[in-house]
């Protein structure tokens, strides 16, 4: 599932509720829809107790959550997203877990570390902008109150009376939340066909492009 539109700088929130066995992700800054899995970037959404790479809350195959914040099975966790220009912060349930410098990231293939890692391009290459989705990977999964704050707002500097110079937005977006789902719970069945828990408004329904599996 795939909003319609790229994002730079934002910040995505959402509520996720899992059963005992669960394996999906958030996926984010994509620059190919047709190939997430080596043009954007994951956060993982499983249900485990451990703080691995591919546990929940990391960055998927590149950087580790600091703890797993997991709230117990059947339970809503509050997952947040924000990416401004290299960096990338992941928090789950009021605490940051997980962050990404992407500028440091040089080298294909290898993690800070030395270690290897999936994506066959440099991190630091990555697009700063790409689409948002949500991965059906053949398990149940819950997602509520699917919102995004966009930061890439171009902003103008001007002066006051006093010579100070400030910044102001270009347009009301950058400090309201646009609700991609709003009051609705989607579901990724196993059979991998998207479900909500109450029919979907005009409105928010027609932010959503495509439903997709990898």
């Amino acid at each position: 599932l795939m909003y319609k539109k790229p994002f730079g700088d934002f910040v995505l929130k959402c509520d996720v509720k899992m059963p005992p066995k669960c394996n999906s992700g958030i996926f984010f800054r994509t620059g190919n829809p047709k190939n997430p899995v080596q043009t954007g970037f994951e956060v993982q959404i499983m249900n485990s107790k451990g703080t691995g790479r591919h546990d929940f809350g990391a960055i998927y195959d590149l950087v580790a959550p600091t703890k797993n914040n997991l709230k117990p099975t059947g339970q809503w966790n509050t997952v947040e997203i924000k990416c401004v220009g290299p960096n990338i912060y992941v928090t789950v349930n009021g605490e940051l877990i997980t962050k990404l410098n992407c500028d440091k990231w040089t080298i294909p293939g290898k993690r800070l570390d030395g270690s290897k890692h999936k994506f066959r391009k440099a991190i630091k290459d990555f697009p700063r902008s790409g689409y948002l989705g949500f991965q059906d990977h053949g398990a149940k999964v819950w997602y509520r109150n699917i919102k995004v704050l966009d930061l890439s707002k171009k902003k103008r500097t001007f002066k006051s009376a006093s010579g100070r110079v400030r910044s102001k937005a270009d347009g009301p977006g950058v400090t309201i939340l646009t609700t991609l789902l709003s009051e609705e719970t989607l579901v990724m069945q196993q059979n991998g066909e998207r479900t909500a828990g109450s029919r979907m408004s005009e409105t928010s329904g027609a932010m959503i492009d495509a439903a997709d599996r990898k």
